[in-house]
């Protein structure tokens, strides 16, 4: 929809550095509604955090944090995580599967994601 020429993500060009965390966003939501009938929310605190995605799995509510990179710091996670303290949270990124309060979910590994909740 961005009119983004296939060049531009292979060659990773300035126009990819703009769009890469919209499209990895989209690629999360794509993987997420194949497997489920729940929309996906957000959650935006003022102008101080927002959470990429709010999932609905089984009578957790999750909230998702999508990186497109390895860099996987995730300041708006956090300030929800402090203020309503959900049993899991997860970030996806380009870094390998760990496992604790927080999972680490690689991309590659979205089509499993259940698997870590």
């Amino acid at each position: 929809m961005a009119g983004l020429p296939a060049g531009a993500i292979l060659e990773k060009t300035g126009e990819y550095r703009e769009f890469k965390g919209a499209m990895t966003e989209n690629y999360f939501l794509e993987e997420w509604m194949q497997r489920h009938d729940t929309t996906p929310f957000y959650w935006k605190s003022g102008n101080i955090a927002e959470v990429d995605f709010i999932v609905q799995h089984g009578a957790d509510t999750i909230p998702v944090e999508v990186k497109s990179e390895r860099n996987d710091k995730a300041k708006s996670l956090a300030e929800y995580r402090k203020k309503y303290t959900p049993t899991v949270s997860v970030k996806t990124s380009m870094n390998n599967v760990a496992i604790g309060e927080v999972r680490h979910i690689p991309l590659y590994l979205l089509w499993q994601i259940e698997k870590y909740l």
